[in-house]
């Protein structure tokens, strides 16, 4: 005796984390647009996907997304051209960061406004580098790492 249930496939598990993807995707998308950035699409939120402490080019972030290189320029364009990247000021950080990493030298910043912040916890450029309120707390904090 058999019954038609147990007879009928299983969903294959990549299915099943795809749909699991989707709705977190769609969570993310959500929260974004939840927290004003109305003018932020998937595609913009999908570029941060693959942040590199060394820094991309255009052609190499187009191959991880698997979109064309005009498609990561234009983005690139929107983002700079809405006032959420600098791309030169990027540029100048992500190298400032990976000089400092390679000679083991700590960066901390201070006095980001709360959108530059959150620039950097977008990018996560906050990932490789203490965020202090003032300049005080960030050479105390200096100083404190190099007397451990």
């Amino acid at each position: 005796m058999s019954s038609k249930t147990s007879d009928a496939r299983q969903p294959f598990l990549g299915a099943l984390m795809r749909h699991s993807w989707q709705w977190v995707w769609k969570q993310i998308v959500s929260g974004v647009l939840a927290a004003g950035y109305d003018d932020i699409t998937a595609a913009h939120i999908g570029m941060f996907r693959h942040p590199s402490l060394e820094g991309q080019r255009p052609s190499e972030l187009a191959d991880q997304l698997q979109i064309t290189k005009q498609s990561v320029n234009d983005l690139l364009g929107h983002l700079e051209g809405a006032g959420y990247i600098n791309s030169t000021g990027i540029a100048v950080i992500v190298g400032l960061l990976a000089r400092a990493r390679a000679a083991g030298i700590e960066v901390r910043a201070y006095g980001l406004t709360a959108h530059y912040r959150e620039i950097f916890e977008i990018t996560r450029l906050a990932d490789f580098m203490a965020i202090n309120p003032d300049e005080d707390s960030a050479v105390s904090g200096a100083e404190g790492s190099r007397d451990a």
